[in-house]
């Protein structure tokens, strides 16, 4: 599909490897070879509430930070928060959103991606319309999909699409599903969601480029990657990999891998 996004959270879910504390140089070599390679989406990190016990930079991105590194308006920023963190005593910590986002207006990062499970949706519906108050784009990250049934998937895309949620993504968190599977999910998504659908690969069987092939041609707009596949347990869908298939095999004259290849070898190799 000629229309399919593309977002690389190599610093988000590869700060997993390295507790989030990525060298400076490293950072800005990678946003440039990103940047220069057409994709229109960078994961920047967590922003997070607190911290137990060690955790670099890039686990709080503080709106100072993403101004030091991304000025290149080209690309979209994305920052993550996790929903369950934000859910004090069974109600959303709404002191802790104000004072960790402020207005749009005032602040380079774009999309705020919310973690959701089916227990704490109805937290993340309050948050997301928070987020979107402030005038974020929000998307809500739904875990642990090859787990969940046809008939919860469908429920919980219907609950959202009455939410200020402009994006909902499908994560294979657990890495389970199957290109079948993931075809029906996305079928299911395209009936219950009238906004843009995403989807998170983890690669646990070997399937991250073709779940995520499948994704795209049932309707997905945005396919998330990152470097060399970094990311918690066997990792992602690799971000070099995912351009190779647009390139050459979907034609898109707008990504070039080629800005990859050094930063891969010599950063994260």
């Amino acid at each position: 599909r000629g229309d399919v996004q593309v977002l690389d959270c190599t610093l988000r879910d590869g700060g997993y490897y390295c507790d989030w504390d990525f060298e400076d140089s490293t950072v800005r070599r990678y946003i440039d070879a990103v940047i220069l390679s057409g994709v229109q989406y960078l994961e920047i990190g967590f922003r997070s509430r607190g911290s137990q016990g060690f955790a670099g930079k890039f686990k709080f991105c503080s709106d100072e930070l993403v101004e030091s590194l991304i000025r290149d308006e080209s690309i979209k920023v994305a920052v993550m928060i996790d929903g369950k963190d934000f859910i004090q005593d069974g109600k959303v910590a709404h002191d802790d959103l104000s004072r960790l986002f402020l207005p749009k207006s005032k602040s380079r990062i774009d999309i705020v991606r919310i973690t959701a499970s089916p227990p704490i949706l109805d937290s993340v519906v309050e948050m997301s319309a928070i987020l979107d108050s402030l005038g974020y784009t929000v998307s809500v990250n739904l875990m642990q999909a090859s787990v969940l049934s046809d008939q919860a998937i469908s429920e919980i895309a219907g609950a959202l699409d009455e939410s200020a949620a402009e994006i909902m993504y499908v994560a294979d968190s657990f890495g389970g599903l199957s290109p079948s599977r993931t075809t029906r999910l996305f079928e299911i998504l395209r009936d219950k969601f009238s906004r843009r659908l995403g989807f998170h690969g983890h690669d646990n069987l070997g399937l991250a480029l073709a779940n995520s092939i499948a994704a795209m041609e049932a309707g997905a707009d945005l396919i998330d990657s990152s470097l060399r596949g970094m990311g918690r347990g066997p990792g992602n869908l690799r971000t070099e990999q995912l351009l190779f298939y647009m390139c050459f095999e979907l034609e898109r004259n707008d990504f070039d891998v080629a800005p990859l290849f050094d930063i891969v070898s010599t950063e994260f190799g």
